[in-house]
């Protein structure tokens, strides 16, 4: 946009001439009579800016004073749905729940739900975050007996935190402290904690910007079994590293992001892994989102894997987990509506 004025007898002259990046272009021509007040004429060229950029942006919210400068929010109404509401823009902490239900019944009668929750605070300095999830199914096979192995459940939970300290730019240190439950894996107790360096290129994304990080962490494992393993344990305490390749882009109305996880037994490469996954996620509105996401991933061996799978339930190696292989995949695709600045589960990319 460039604006002329030019001083007459009579009053100001003002020609504003605007050109978009399609090519297009527009412009507005005005007179302020001399005998205007200040104010007058401030709201006078506020009416000029907004009819001659009408065609390109949209004004939200009414302009607002800067010392000297007025300042004017102004938004391509092409661009998608604000990330955040205004109410809490300045806010660092978010809550993202999520419920889900599934029944059927043909032949095989199958339950399953979940819930989840992500917390967060983020401050340039200082980053916050916390996953809690419980999963549950049923599974009972309609053959008219009552053979106990027809029928199986599943129920699993637990909870994931970080600490995470920027010290400069993209590098940071983080801690992380894990408990879970999840009988279908055979832990019927699996804790640990996990400390590290990340860098990355840009820790708070902004809108249609790249991002790409590294990050290594080590720390030390406990696992109880729900069957003896084929080290012949039923418990197990251990030291582990993983390394992380990672990236992100984030658009206007859209996210994605994908990354590479190489990570093993620190004094035992037989028992390593190395995984890949991805995710892209659609705002819709403010604050709800679709999400698509998926991992595969390659297991040398198992710490975990029952020494006989024979004396699993039987209904386990088809429902639910028991998957013992080398190759894995899973996806999940749902909708997500976020309490707080939703802005920042978008933009706070550090240790994700």
């Amino acid at each position: 946009m460039h604006v002329r004025a030019i001083d007459n007898a009579d009053g100001t002259a003002f020609r504003f001439d605007v050109h978009g990046k399609d090519g297009s272009s527009f412009t507005l021509e005005d007179r302020i009579p001399k005998g205007f007040s200040n104010d007058a004429v401030l709201l006078r060229l506020v009416g000029n800016l907004q009819k001659s950029t009408a065609h390109l942006f949209t004004l939200d919210e009414p302009g607002t004073s800067d010392g000297d400068a007025l300042v004017l929010r102004l938004r391509d109404p092409d661009a998608g749905p604000r990330q955040a509401r205004k109410d809490d823009e300045q806010t660092g902490w978010y809550l993202a729940p999520s419920l889900g239900l599934n029944a059927n019944s043909f032949g095989v009668t199958q339950l399953s739900a979940y819930a989840n929750l992500e917390v967060n605070w983020s401050h340039p300095a200082w980053r916050l975050h916390g996953y809690g999830w419980s999963n549950y199914r049923y599974v009972h096979l309609d053959d008219g007996t009552d053979d106990p192995e027809d029928t199986y459940q599943n129920f699993d939970l637990g909870t994931d935190w970080t600490v995470v300290r920027t010290l400069i730019g993209g590098f940071s240190l983080g801690a992380n402290a894990y408990v879970m439950r999840v009988p279908q894996e055979n832990y019927l107790l699996r804790g640990g904690t996990l400390i590290g360096a990340e860098w990355m290129l840009s820790p708070f994304l902004k809108t249609d910007e790249a991002n790409f990080g590294v990050r290594y962490e080590i720390g030390a494992d406990h696992h109880d079994y729900v069957y003896e393993t084929v080290l012949l344990r039923r418990s197990l305490d251990f030291m582990r590293h993983r390394a992380r390749v990672f990236g992100a882009w984030h658009f206007s109305r859209v996210d994605v992001n994908g990354g590479l996880t190489a990570q093993s037994v620190l004094d035992d490469l037989r028992f390593s892994s190395i995984s890949t996954n991805g995710g892209v996620t659609w705002r819709i509105l403010d604050d709800l989102s679709l999400q698509l996401q998926g991992e595969v991933s390659y297991r040398n061996g198992l710490l975990n894997e029952p020494k006989d799978v024979t004396q699993l339930p039987p209904l386990e190696a088809f429902y639910g987990g028991g998957a013992y292989g080398a190759v894995t995949y899973w996806s999940w695709a749902g909708l997500e509506y976020v309490f707080g600045n939703s802005l920042v589960l978008r933009q706070d990319q550090r240790w994700r």
